[in-house]
């Protein structure tokens, strides 16, 4: 099983290389960068206290509603104007295709699914919202923006075996109506999805025919709003190369912000001081706590003296903007591993971070959260939502709910289904 994460871990970086029990204490500079280490107590106004607890697990989407074989993954919910919860994850026979070179079928099987319901107890049968037959479309974001808009992001992908070579990049997608229809894509950042004679330079990074670079990108995180802006946190840039990981630079985080409703779009980047060029950064989670304010979290992994493999082991990180995002304070890092982090603000200001935990031997996973009551400044202890397996999980979506409740989406272990857990919660 430990041979299955870290192949996992490795097909996520394809995915992402831009392109897919309580906590330890940093031991040594191979799996930290040297910032302190993120504090985990708080007690501040003006919520002081919060206590989560699980009322009850609901399946979402099973083996019953699929053909085999399926796997179903990368989930987000939304509440939308009309009171319904919306699911929206990626469908597909396997976590991601390979297609060799000029293949006119190039696996294009993966989709995006959603899902409806009242009371996020009983679900609506699965539907397709997203099906271009010429890539995998995955990784799905949701959002309902002030007007009562619903805006998507995902990204589009297809690897092929014979060169070894991912291409992807992030589309948007808007709904006036409830999600009953959305509008045509826009592609956020530029660059071809097409073989078109790419090659390793002699510096062993990807080059486009006309020997400019080749840029590839993904996104996992929703949509924010901060004013008449939308931005979205993107990460990846380089394609990896196969033989040689150190040859390729490290995925960085960019942010793609959009003042036209999302017809045209510019990047930003996301440069925190200190030298993180020994660490790949990907699946930020953006949260705007006013619109100086903003916090975010990343996914890690981290260069050892013996490796450059994108399946190392890395700590979740955070970082903050008190200038809208201009500046950033440097990295500083939790004390465990974390993917696809989904940071969410409840109505009570308290902050929750919920994510896909790993063992730091890789050999065991699961969904967690934690929380802040001082806009992050401190964080919990890590709560976990479900038991810990030995296949791949995750991928969280939180939304609150009526009632001093939260709302948890995840795939499940084996990725063979779409669960959620409902939390009540009681603040002082």
């Amino acid at each position: 099983m430990r041979k299955i994460l870290i192949l996992t871990m490795i097909v996520f970086f394809v995915l992402q290389s831009c392109s897919d029990d309580s906590s330890k204490e940093k031991t040594d500079d191979e799996n930290l960068p040297d910032e302190d280490i993120v504090q985990t107590d708080a007690d501040v106004e003006p919520v002081t206290s919060i206590t989560f607890t699980k009322e009850t697990d609901v399946v979402v989407a099973d083996s019953y509603d699929f053909d085999s074989p399926y796997h179903t993954a990368f989930t987000d919910v939304v509440r939308l104007d009309n009171g319904k919860y919306m699911v929206v994850y990626r469908l597909g026979p396997n976590h991601f295709e390979q297609n060799d070179d000029n293949d006119d079928t190039k696996g294009r099987s993966g989709k995006i699914m959603y899902q409806l319901s009242d009371n996020g107890t009983k679900w609506n049968a699965p539907a397709v919202l997203i099906d271009d037959p010429l890539y995998d479309d995955r990784d799905p974001s949701i959002a309902v923006l002030s007007d009562g808009s619903i805006v998507l992001n995902h990204f589009k992908y297809y690897f092929e075996t014979t060169r070894k070579l991912a291409h992807h990049h992030v589309f948007f997608n808007i709904s006036n109506d409830n999600g009953t229809t959305f509008e045509d894509e826009v592609q956020v950042d530029p660059g071809s999805m097409e073989y078109d004679e790419q090659f390793l330079d002699e510096d062993g990074i990807w080059k486009e025919k006309d020997s400019s670079v080749m840029h590839i990108r993904a996104s996992s995180g929703s949509i924010v709003e901060v004013g008449n802006k939308l931005i979205i946190p993107v990460y990846g840039d380089n394609p990896l190369n196969w033989n040689n990981f150190c040859k390729t630079p490290k995925s960085p985080i960019t942010l793609w912000e959009s003042t036209d409703s999302g017809k045209t779009w510019i990047m930003n980047s996301v440069e925190p001081e200190g030298d993180y060029s020994k660490i790949t950064l990907q699946e930020p989670s953006l949260l705007a706590l006013d619109e100086n304010h903003f916090i975010m979290h990343v996914r890690t992994s981290k260069d050892t003296i013996s490796s450059c493999s994108p399946s190392n082991k890395g700590y979740m990180m955070q970082t903050e903007s008190f200038d809208g995002g201009k500046t950033w304070i440097p990295y500083t890092s939790f004390d465990f591993v974390g993917h696809a982090p989904e940071l969410y603000r409840l109505s009570n200001g308290v902050l929750v971070s919920a994510f896909r935990w790993l063992s730091d031997d890789f050999t065991k996973t699961d969904t967690s959260f934690i929380y802040s009551l001082d806009e992050g400044k401190t964080w919990s202890e890590r709560i976990s939502v479900i038991d810990e397996a030995n296949a791949e999980t995750g991928y969280p979506g939180i939304v609150e709910m009526d009632n001093n409740k939260m709302l948890i989406v995840y795939y499940t272990p084996g990725a063979v289904g779409i669960s959620a857990s409902i939390y009540s919660f009681v603040a002082k």
